[in-house]
């Protein structure tokens, strides 16, 4: 006969099963409260709350397993899991290190380590994880993915290609492989529009057009005039850049406008706060399926739904190919198309996206007028850094600087910026990226630059520090140098609010022309160059002109802050008018 605690943990595990989570943790706590030492009731527990977006909670529980089984390799590996959901990876490390001390050929451990050291920047200790995870199960879809976005972060864009490709292999349903292959080629040189497009239409046609016979007949009322319920899909309602050029312009809505938010993150902070308190509803979905969020939206009634995600990690692309709203815009989270029918728009300016390049869009453009550029700066979420004097006067020399993705650095990149460097034989070179916490990184890049004629001692390199201390990095820079074909974005708006004057290299992809949108909408043309040869004059001469930069530093800011890059309440009313284009096509 089974003990009474054997029963509640069968009950619990049996609710669990049926996805009645609530229920499930309350006959899991009235285990432990017969039997405190019981560890399956405390480690069901807190897989369960985990599951209830309570990781602080299964945290809490787990310590508890580890306390009383020092030596479950599956509680610690559960740890580090939790850890890791609270956005703690020093802690997650540690529990994986003890999880992988007591059973060093555990896959699931190996395969989050991996994928921590690798987002931390370790590097090479990530790859020797992944590998042996690979090799203990190369079956592992999951292990194939972790590598390949580790690849990805590392900046090895080829082979991080290649392994994704194996990951598809694998299981070739996996939408979010396709999706890191839609955006890791944007950083390809040898890509035009079409060839992007094409990519891009590969996903659709794989996960959206399945989808399109079962949209829904959305009963939404067809007033063009009246007050519209718009949804805001994201996981960056906080502190990150997307919650960064947003929230000025959402504060900055009109009546008319009722935002509703779908959060996908647990994280939250004083830029949450302001989302929640100018939302009409704020709704914390990150734990709900697909299924559910949807269901909530058609509930919600939703007449206009903004994707701020794209093709970039925790999007819900397949939940939005099914249509839960009658009209779906892109904005902000992703460059380009998605390739996905059932967003209607894109939202871009007429400096990302010129007139013509449409054509290369499975979506309509919506622009804001010129020449504002395709998102609003918001440089008040950290506070004002104090600009420093121009570098070169004290150092002696010149220091041309990109604190750019290290995806983005590619051959032709360096080769042109290495042209730079040798016409000035002082110069210096400072990179900064979280990429460089690596000596493996470190090393490969200074390589590469010896490799075209550039002394390795001459690349300064440092690893990425948060705001508002990054902005004082800024002050140690002459020039900034965009990379293409990926260029700048908030590390662009970041070196002119900092009076540091950029030259940029545009082509044809609305990758390509972030840095262009902006230097456009703040009236600073002249550093837009049209060819190589161009750019490396262009960078040259701003280098040798002490006067002019000396004279920029001092006045970029206050025309920044001036110009329609930061008119956040303007673009609320921009915003708005597009929203309303928008839902007037839909209304006929």
């Amino acid at each position: 006969m089974p003990t009474i605690v054997e029963q509640l943990i069968s009950r619990a595990s049996q609710l669990s099963q049926m996805g009645q989570l609530d229920e499930s943790l309350k006959k899991a706590f009235e285990a432990i409260d017969h039997d405190p030492r019981n560890t399956t009731a405390l480690f069901l527990a807190a897989n369960t709350a985990y599951k209830l977006g309570d990781a602080a909670k299964a945290v809490e529980l787990v310590k508890r397993v580890v306390e009383i089984e020092p030596e479950n390799a599956d509680a610690w590996y559960n740890l580090g899991m939790f850890h890791n959901a609270l956005n703690d990876p020093k802690a997650s490390m540690e529990a994986h290190k003890q999880a992988l001390t007591h059973n060093p050929e555990h896959v699931d451990a190996l395969v989050n380590f991996g994928g921590i050291l690798g987002r931390s920047g370790y590097f090479e200790t990530a790859f020797r994880a992944l590998k042996l995870a690979t090799r203990l199960d190369p079956t592992s879809v999951v292990a194939a993915n972790t590598f390949a976005n580790v690849l990805k972060e590392a900046g090895l864009n080829n082979d991080a290609l290649k392994a994704y490709e194996r990951t598809i292999n694998l299981n070739p349903n996996l939408h979010g492989a396709y999706s890191n292959v839609c955006y890791l080629q944007q950083f390809n040189a040898a890509h035009g529009l079409r060839d992007l497009h094409e990519i891009h239409q590969e996903w659709g046609k794989r996960f959206c057009d399945p989808c399109t016979y079962a949209w829904p007949a959305h009963q939404n009322e067809k007033d063009p005039d009246r007050p519209l319920r718009v949804g805001f899909i994201s996981e960056d309602f906080r502190h990150h850049t997307v919650g960064h050029y947003l929230i000025d312009v959402f504060e900055h809505l009109p009546p008319d406008i009722e935002p509703y938010c779908y959060s996908l993150s647990t994280q939250a902070d004083d830029v949450t706060d302001r989302f929640r308190a100018r939302a009409h509803v704020y709704a914390d979905v990150a734990t709900a399926t697909d299924d559910e969020l949807f269901d909530r939206i058609m509930a919600d009634q939703i007449d206009v739904l903004f994707d701020l995600s794209g093709h970039t990690s925790g999007n819900r692309l397949r939940m939005l190919c099914r249509k839960p709203a009658p009209v779906q815009l892109s904005w902000l989270g992703y460059v380009g198309t998605l390739g996905i029918k059932a967003i209607d728009y894109v939202i871009a300016s007429h400096a990302s996206v010129p007139e013509g390049s449409e054509y290369y869009f499975t979506e309509g453009v919506l622009r804001f007028p010129a020449p504002y550029p395709h998102q609003c700066y918001s440089p008040g979420c950290f506070g004002e850094v104090e600009i420093g004097p121009v570098p070169s006067e004290e150092n002696g020399y010149v220091t041309y600087g990109s604190f750019s993705n290290i995806s983005k650095l590619n051959p032709e990149v360096i080769v042109t910026w290495s042209k730079i460097l040798m016409r000035d034989e002082t110069s210096r070179l400072l990179l900064k990226s979280s990429a460089f916490k690596s000596e493996f990184t470190c090393k490969r890049i200074r390589d590469t630059f010896e490799v075209f004629g550039v002394g390795g001692e001459r690349i300064l390199l440092e690893p990425f520090t948060p705001p508002p201390a990054a902005f004082e990095t800024y002050n140690k820079i002459d020039v900034v140098l965009d990379p293409w074909p990926f260029s700048g974005c908030t590390t662009t708006c970041e070196a002119l609010w900092m009076g540091v004057p950029i030259v940029t290299k545009p082509g044809a992809s609305e990758a390509s022309r972030h840095t262009t949108s902006f230097l456009v909408g703040a009236g600073l043309i002249d550093s837009i160059t049209s060819s190589v040869g161009e750019y490396v004059s262009t960078a040259v001469r701003l280098g040798a002109d002490t006067k002019r930069r000396t004279h920029l530093r001092q006045q970029l800011r206050p025309l920044l802050l001036s110009s329609p890059v930061c008119d956040a309440e303007k673009y609320g009313h921009m915003l708005s008018d597009l929203i309303r284009q928008a839902w007037k096509e839909w209304c006929g």
